[in-house]
């Protein structure tokens, strides 16, 4: 079946800020489901325990359980969950209207993006027909920095996040080491990734001077491809930019086919450095 993927490039020669500079939303929601405990993680992240009853949240009809022999290194947030055996909500009472990303824990984190109105915020569990119940292990919900999505009426189709929920599905960091960014959020190496082709690794050690390669406005310039349906010439210097030291960043709203696949190719233009 056909699907609309959006996807976000990051082209930068410098690394990702450290989690020691790290974002502080305003408006946040951080939940330890299943628990009467606070767990405080990097960052303002101190996940409340949801057994303590609070009027900014309602757990709806579920049950808690909690592992008496975790595993060494599991965090605790995965020492509990809440079960949910029939469909129920888990409720956010949300101050104001914002863009939000919501992560639900499980063993594999899920992420969405979505305009959250004011008010009450509905999250419905709904046990699968092969299985008996639904469980989260936790919950965040906070506010995005600002800008932190454009809304574009020029993409196909037009990418709005008013308008509906954005899923990430992957988050690469391509030809480095797994990180943490400022939002916290995982980014894992791209070795599991390569198919073909040949490709080196770079890094920046800090001390880039603009004697050392830095190349001259319009040098760098090299065909993305996705796919068989979108390409497009990727030219940092396009916007201005004369400097590879300063991070630019691409969305696009790609079509995907029947495959299940989406394949990625970079290729350099003729004045490549």
């Amino acid at each position: 079946m056909e699907s609309i993927l959006h996807l976000l490039f990051l082209l930068q020669f410098l690394p990702l800020l450290s989690s020691s500079e790290s974002y502080n939303p305003q408006v946040k929601y951080f939940m330890n489901c299943g628990s009467d405990s606070n767990v405080d993680l990097v960052g303002p992240r101190n996940f409340v325990g949801d057994k303590n009853s609070n009027p900014s949240f309602s757990v709806g009809k579920s049950n808690s359980i909690q592992n008496e022999n975790p595993l060494p290194g599991i965090s605790p947030l995965y020492h509990t969950a809440r079960i949910y055996s029939k469909i129920s909500r888990y409720m956010l009472n949300i101050t104001q209207t914002v863009s939000e990303t919501v992560l639900l824990s499980y063993p594999v984190i899920k992420e969405f993006f979505l305009t959250i109105a004011e008010g009450n915020f509905d999250i419905y569990f709904i046990p699968a027909d092969e299985t008996r119940f639904a469980f989260v292990n936790a919950i965040e919900a906070f506010l995005l920095p600002p800008n932190f999505f454009i809304d574009s009426l020029t993409a196909i189709p037009p990418l709005r996040t008013k308008d509906g929920a954005l899923r990430t599905l992957y988050r690469i960091n391509v030809g480095g080491p797994e990180v943490y960014d400022t939002l916290w959020r995982n980014w894992v190496p791209d070795d599991d990734y390569l198919t073909s082709g040949s490709s080196e690794q770079a890094s920046y050690d800090g001390e880039l001077q603009e004697s050392r390669q830095s190349p001259s406005p319009g040098t760098v310039k090299f065909d993305l491809n996705i796919s068989t349906n979108f390409s497009q010439v990727i030219d940092p210097n396009s916007d201005g930019y004369s400097e590879m030291r300063i991070p630019l960043f691409y969305d696009y709203v790609v079509s995907s086919d029947d495959s299940g696949y989406m394949s990625f190719s970079i290729a350099p233009k003729e004045r490549f450095y």
